[in-house]
């Protein structure tokens, strides 16, 4: 591989001064990026729930979430918050987003030549996509152990890597 000055520099930590986990180098379409040699991905972690009355966090509206007692939820969610900001310090947590309630979608399906535009979500379902975090991890194995820690009582976790392309 060859290493340009500046991203030799960079390498080294001269570059930007001290390089963490999410800094990337190179440029092009693929979003699987080089850093020190290597190959970072990023992964969504989609959480399907089924609140109800839809709210978040979804522990506290899924029937499952409020068989828990109270103290032992709020201890969970402080656990939640902590792990959020220990990932944001390190770099591999990128965005997320708590979504509304479903009754809200808007879907857009092609139909004849032109897009036709429907309310509520694209297919009937017991769960919904209730958010998601964008992850910037090293390895598969550290993207499935983060995803493991976003399960929680009445949730379903995927995790997707992006297309590289």
């Amino acid at each position: 591989m060859s290493v340009t000055g500046c991203e030799l520099e960079y390498i080294q930590e001269k570059c930007r001064g001290r390089v963490r986990a999410s800094d990337v180098i190179g440029a092009g379409r693929s979003t699987a990026y080089r850093l020190r040699l290597e190959v970072i991905m990023k992964y969504v972690v989609l959480i399907h729930s089924n609140p109800q009355p839809w709210g978040h966090p979804t522990i506290d509206f899924t029937e499952v979430g409020r068989s828990i007692p109270a103290a032992e939820r709020e201890a969970m969610g402080k656990e939640f918050d902590a792990m959020l900001a220990e990932l944001s310090a390190s770099g591999e947590l990128v965005s997320g987003l708590a979504l509304d309630a479903p009754s809200t979608t808007r879907t857009f399906r092609w139909e004849g030549k032109r897009p036709v535009s429907t309310d509520g979500p694209y297919a009937e379902s017991k769960e919904q996509l209730a958010g998601f975090f964008v992850l910037d991890c090293a390895t598969p194995e550290r993207a499935e152990e983060l995803a493991a820690k976003f399960a929680g009582p009445g949730d379903i976790i995927e995790l997707r890597p992006e297309m590289e392309f």
